[in-house]
């Protein structure tokens, strides 16, 4: 039975991209003599917004007028699961991109905090309307709500990483992936990225399907090891102890440790998932009842930081300057990353302790 399935989909698929001029250059399923090392990369990553286990996954290899780029189908049992598209493109933008849900009803882009860059994002009229076409929600079963559908990195080479998540169409003509809306996505960014190398970046939601762009597009097993990062552990310690308060918790021996659901809220919501596991130094509380779901964490390396929808996140190497908190309701913290980009963490009652640490960071 489910070979049959997976037939029926694979022919389907092939038939749409096919239709937008793109041919298979590879192609694996799971269970059949086809599976291979895609397939099981593919098969023990984590698949975001969809709460189901995946147990199968199809993977096609497209290429088209040159241009190769990849499309992974999950399924949990006889059902098939929100997929994504994968391509890399010449050029990078100084900070990650996602055109994701906000806290109002649609879509809109967000750059961790970049406001220069999501203000010039406002003026590319054909990316933005490629971005709404793939605003979709993912049509099998019930129906699944994709939070983030279109998202943008840079691979630090002077490439960008684009993903399409799930690009399910419907309607008359018929259930689509989205093979053809994907590479109008794909055209439009082409179109406008700078051709410059700008600092490697992670995606600000998650994206199941990473090692096999590497193993399949780029030829890798893994994205290349980065620089090794400096542990400012002792620095933010030293630091922050004088600050603790109810809502800005330190890592420090006799002192009482972060509240659990606090931490277990700030590792599911805040930290990105391959940083689950880090070590906190710092965490402030950027909730109203103490829950930890919006707060900014600090790891000996990194700065996440989530707060109404909003995401972001920089390595500590990068900072270059921050500023005084500045803001009467709402107060931010404006750090300065040696690549120019500015970002406004916010920071609540604990604004100043926030800026005392980044400060001292950035003089190291």
């Amino acid at each position: 039975m489910f070979a049959a399935m997976y037939a029926k989909r694979r022919d389907k698929i092939a038939a749409e991209a096919s239709g937008a001029g793109a041919r298979f250059f590879a192609y694996e399923e799971s269970g059949g003599t086809s599976a291979g090392a895609l397939v099981t990369h593919a098969l023990r990553a984590k698949l975001p917004f969809v709460d189901k286990a995946v147990d199968g996954v199809q993977v096609f290899g497209f290429e088209t007028q040159g241009v190769r780029h990849l499309y992974v189908q999950p399924w949990s049992g006889v059902e098939t699961l929100p997929g994504e598209h994968h391509a890399w493109l010449h050029g990078s933008l100084r900070s990650p991109l996602a055109y994701a849900r906000g806290l109002v009803p649609g879509y809109r882009w967000v750059a961790g905090g970049d406001e220069a860059l999501t203000s010039w994002l406002a003026t590319q009229g054909g990316v933005h309307a490629c971005a709404s076409a793939c605003a979709t929600k993912w049509r099998s079963g019930q129906g699944t709500r994709i939070d983030c559908t279109v998202q943008l990195r840079s691979l630090g080479d002077g490439r960008s990483h684009l993903v399409q998540h799930a690009g399910h169409h419907g309607g008359l003509l018929g259930e689509e992936v989205g093979v053809r809306t994907f590479l109008e996505l794909g055209r439009a960014f082409a179109a406008v990225l700078p051709r410059a190398a700008e600092p490697a970046a992670t995606f600000l939601h998650p994206v199941a399907y990473t090692e096999v762009f590497h193993r399949c597009l780029l030829g890798a097993d893994a994205p290349p090891p980065a620089a090794a990062a400096r542990d400012h552990s002792a620095t933010l310690l030293a630091v922050g102890q004088p600050y603790v308060s109810e809502t800005f918790f330190v890592a420090s021996p006799g002192r009482s440790s972060l509240p659990s659901e606090i931490e277990q809220n700030v590792r599911a919501l805040v930290l990105p998932a391959h940083e689950r596991g880090a070590p906190l130094v710092a965490v402030l509380d950027l909730t109203a009842l103490g829950s930890g779901k919006d707060a900014v964490a600090i790891t000996p390396t990194y700065l996440y930081m989530r707060s109404m929808g909003e995401t972001l996140g920089f390595a500590l190497d990068d900072v270059a300057s921050v500023e005084p908190p500045k803001g009467l309701l709402v107060k931010t913290v404006r750090v300065t990353l040696r690549s120019g980009r500015a970002l406004k963490v916010q920071a609540g009652s604990d604004a100043q302790a926030l800026f005392s640490v980044l400060a001292a960071v950035a003089s190291t």
